[in-house]
């Protein structure tokens, strides 16, 4: 169903396996992505990056449809992203190990698979080349990576956005006083316009 959905046919000559998951579930936990390919077909992920002093860095958001394990796949020895469940997700998954060889003779895949990576580092590059300074990550967050234009917890947010949490509240007050937000709760600001 999910193959043919989303346009994913050429993974019909292969052996693949569903998995469903529950909201804030760690995917790397049951499904490594060094040994799948994991096509998210229904629901929403976060990407997080570990970083050395055992904090997490949210590198993006991403929903259905879309490839992860691709950039492990094409680079076996870079550093694991942890990926967690934000809404109960489903995955059609393809065993790497078991596939290697097929997949690297698999003109359609190989496609598939530079056009996922070359989306994200796209993805990555407007990201910060739009977002450079702190309100300007704000917003960007705000407009395209929050689903309901708010946020929620300013300590998460100032080390998604690696800036300290200080910089990160004058910059909501400021905000605040431009009416470009509003501050429903502690912790909790939501964009007006």
């Amino acid at each position: 169903m999910y193959v043919k959905k989303y346009g994913l046919d050429f993974l019909k000559i292969y052996p693949l396996h569903l998995y469903a998951f529950a909201t804030h579930e760690l995917i790397n936990e049951k499904l490594n992505p060094r040994r799948f390919l994991l096509f998210l077909v229904s629901g929403t992920v976060r990407i997080y990056s570990p970083r050395s002093n055992g904090s997490l860095n949210q590198i993006t958001r991403s929903e259905a449809p879309c490839c992860l394990g691709d950039m492990e796949f094409t680079n076996p020895d870079m550093k694991q992203f942890l990926i967690e469940t934000v809404t109960p997700c489903e995955f059609v998954c393809l065993d790497i190990i078991m596939n290697r060889s097929q997949i690297e003779n698999d003109p359609k895949m190989l496609l598939f698979l530079l056009h996922s990576v070359s989306h994200k580092t796209i993805e990555m590059t407007q990201i910060q080349a739009e977002t450079t300074d702190i309100e300007s990550r704000v917003l960007y967050y705000l407009e395209r990576e929050s689903s309901n234009h708010e946020i929620r917890g300013v300590s998460q947010l100032s080390q998604h956005l690696n800036c300290s949490r200080r910089q990160l509240q004058r910059v909501l007050k400021k905000m605040q006083e431009e009416k470009i937000i509003i501050k429903k709760n502690r912790g909790i600001y939501v964009k007006t316009r």
